[in-house]
């Protein structure tokens, strides 16, 4: 399938488009939304991802306008703005969900995959589970030759859940439904209504019919089998999605973590120039753009306090258009605050990630720095030297490109064997990229002996008359770095 991403934060866009091509998705990526229009002309997508603050066409407008040609395309907003009239608006649009950002990445996913599945299904008048029937024209609901009195919020929240079988809803989506925007309660009303429906459903003998799934909302729990020849993802992911979910957060946080950092810096360097006491507009529109889209996108990978820090200075830059100097050298602790907080490595998804990488057999990356710090340990303990060499295909994007990524798997499973045979202490890095350790191996030369046979097994190894080129660094404890950190930050610099 092929889905369109529209999205100015270019950082997002590509995790986002990494994080989907592992769910074997097509991804196109629009910086803005005239060109987001532009695509949306030219291609015919299964769905659309549309960020709400867009540069020369905005989110909402770009809805309205392909609802307005006749566009039929399922519409995903994401926007990390926390005023509800954007919601609404989007929906009224003719946005058929809504995502906040930052957002979980599996519930980007299920909503996504529910949105996709929505799109070809038909709900007739009489709505159907099982013997549960709800008739729509008569507003009557049975189970079996039961009548089954339902309170008016208990009946449009069952017919909800009828003409979505296949959809999670949240507490927002259920708000959004059953109440008008000036008598939304809290997510407690939803809560009571569910559980008094499904005690009237279970008085009648319709029980379970209502599911929840643990931090994204409820579902109508799924009694029919589907045909054979009909394919459907499966919502509850097994451990080793999960752990491919995790890779690609990983490969996308090494990627996009220097321009996040980045980021961060322009913050730095605008509040630093703005004057105390006096106002400069510009600065601080720049530093409140910079603070919005941090808050946006780190929380995206798992950075939720970094998220937090993010959202504080944007709403102190907004609530103090002229700076005072203790204001401004509040801000700068807060900008320092937000830099190391984005130092580490991207918190995992809500399941563990698997131990061993699926394609190489060798540790994840997760898993390799555990031992890493282990072995750390043992080497301060001991005295002895520790060296981590990253070793990279470097082109393995165009090797992908011009032979198919059938060949690029083959090769990275080869270029893993042969590491694995070579080293104890090992794993895959990144998407191209190995890690491996070298404990108590002595002076520079040996250790470049080592990188050099290794690279000379991988070329005897690899089999293929095709040109595979490497590229690898080195950084070794004590003199590279004290601590693990260091040591990964060195390595990558020199990569």
């Amino acid at each position: 399938m092929r889905l369109l991403v529209v999205e100015d934060d270019l950082s997002l866009a590509q995790a986002i488009e990494k994080f989907l091509t592992y769910q074997n998705y097509v991804v196109d990526i629009a910086p803005d939304g005239q060109m987001g229009w532009e695509f949306a002309q030219s291609c015919a997508y299964d769905l659309v991802v549309l960020d709400v603050i867009l540069p020369k066409l905005g989110g909402i407008s770009l809805c309205q306008k392909l609802r307005q040609t006749g566009c039929d395309t399922p519409i995903l907003l994401l926007t990390a703005c926390g005023s509800r009239n954007h919601k609404v608006a989007g929906l009224e649009a003719g946005a058929d969900d809504y995502v906040t950002k930052p957002f979980d990445w599996q519930e980007l996913l299920a909503r996504i995959r529910a949105l996709l599945r929505r799109k070809s299904d038909l709900i007739p008048a009489l709505l159907t589970w099982g013997d549960l029937s709800l008739n729509s024209l008569t507003c009557e609901v049975t189970y079996g030759n039961t009548k089954l009195p339902l309170r008016p919020k208990e009946y449009k929240l069952l017919e909800l859940f009828l003409r979505s079988p296949n959809r999670i809803l949240s507490c927002d989506a259920i708000l959004e439904y059953l109440w008008s925007f000036e008598q939304v309660p809290s997510q407690d009303a939803v809560r009571a209504h569910i559980k008094g429906l499904r005690q009237k459903l279970k008085a009648v003998g319709a029980q379970e019919a209502i599911e929840t799934v643990y931090g994204l909302g409820y579902r109508l729990r799924p009694i029919v089998q589907r045909s054979p020849n009909v394919e459907t993802p499966p919502l509850s992911l097994s451990p080793e999605i999960q752990g491919e979910l995790q890779q690609a957060l990983t490969d996308a946080w090494q990627d996009m973590q220097p321009q996040i950092l980045e980021r961060v810096h322009l913050l730095e360097i605008a509040i630093y120039a703005m004057p105390a006491d006096q106002p400069l507009e510009k600065l601080r529109q720049v530093a409140i753009a910079q603070a919005h889209k941090l808050a946006g996108t780190v929380g995206s990978y798992g950075f939720m306090a970094a998220s937090q820090q993010a959202q504080q200075i944007e709403a102190q830059l907004q609530q103090h258009p002229i700076l005072s100097e203790d204001i401004k050298s509040q801000l700068q602790q807060c900008v320092l605050h937000l830099r190391q907080l984005l130092q580490g490595s991207p918190v995992s998804t809500s399941q563990p990630p698997v131990e061993k990488d699926s394609l190489t057999q060798l540790a994840s990356r997760v898993q390799f720095t555990r031992d890493f710090e282990q072995l750390l340990h043992k080497a301060q303990q001991q005295h002895q030297p520790l060296t981590l060499v990253l070793l990279s295909i470097k082109n393995l994007k165009s090797l992908n490109h011009h032979y198919g990524y059938t060949f690029g798997d083959r090769l990275l499973y080869r270029v893993g064997s042969t590491i694995g045979d070579a080293s104890q202490t090992c794993g895959r890095w990144g998407s191209r990229t190995f890690a491996i350790a070298l404990y108590g191996m002595n002076g520079t030369q040996t250790r470049q002996q080592y990188l050099s046979k290794l690279l000379q097994t991988l070329d005897a190894t690899e089999g293929t008359p095709v040109i595979v080129k490497f590229t690898s660094a080195i950084a070794t404890y004590p003199t590279d770095g004290q601590t693990s950190q260091h040591l990964y930050q060195s390595v990558e610099a020199s990569l």
